[in-house]
């Protein structure tokens, strides 16, 4: 943004996942989408699960390019899953508000809903302006309020859109994972799409 290895990491952590508020080192679920060409109709989007530097499991599901349902898969993935009770997951961490293109993520409604801390992670700077001008200049205008609804992008490491936690929670949370769960869902991702992955988180 070899499958021989993504198997791999998918079978880390097969046994029942423990209350993260019981376990030491916060489990982080890192979200990211597929590499996918605008004439595509949808992407794949892929969850890691990590804790103490380790893969537990994957999860994934799949959204439109450009589409208006990342927010409900992304919430249908995780509720189907075995980190479905609240403090399971110390938090979401995701490459972004955005994904598909355009498939707007609502992290405060995420965050509520699934009684979770989101972490939306860039490495440049949210333009918020910019992107209500594209949205307004390819008629999707109807998203600005909820890039809008992010909020601000804090400063720390990398830029953080944060829902469900304060500023200091979640420099917190980054000194202690960094972007290794989003780095490890843009490889896995990328490599079962294309093949073999490419960039870099």
């Amino acid at each position: 943004m070899g499958n021989g290895r993504w198997r791999a990491i998918a079978a880390a952590g097969e046994g029942q996942a423990e209350d993260t508020a019981m376990a030491s080192g916060i489990r982080v679920l890192g979200i990211d989408d597929s590499p996918f060409s605008r004439s595509d109709r949808d992407a794949l989007v892929v969850g890691v699960v990590m804790r103490q530097g380790v893969a537990e499991a994957v999860m994934s599901a799949r959204v439109d390019v450009d589409g208006n349902d990342a927010t409900e898969k992304i919430i249908s993935m995780i509720s189907n899953s075995r980190y479905s009770k609240p403090k399971q997951l110390g938090c979401i961490m995701l490459g972004s508000i955005m994904t598909a293109g355009f498939n707007v993520v609502d992290i405060n409604f995420l965050s509520q809903t699934l009684k979770t801390p989101v972490i939306a992670v860039t490495r440049k700077r949210p333009d918020a302006q910019l992107v209500a001008r594209t949205l307004e200049r390819i008629g999707m205008g109807g998203k600005i309020p909820l890039v809008e609804k992010a909020g601000r992008a804090y400063r720390h490491k990398y830029y953080m859109q944060i829902a469900g936690l304060t500023v200091e929670e979640a420099k917190r949370i980054i000194d202690e994972v960094g972007a290794e769960p989003l780095r490890l869902a843009h490889i896995i991702a990328g490599g079962v799409v294309k093949g073999e992955s490419k960039g870099r988180m």
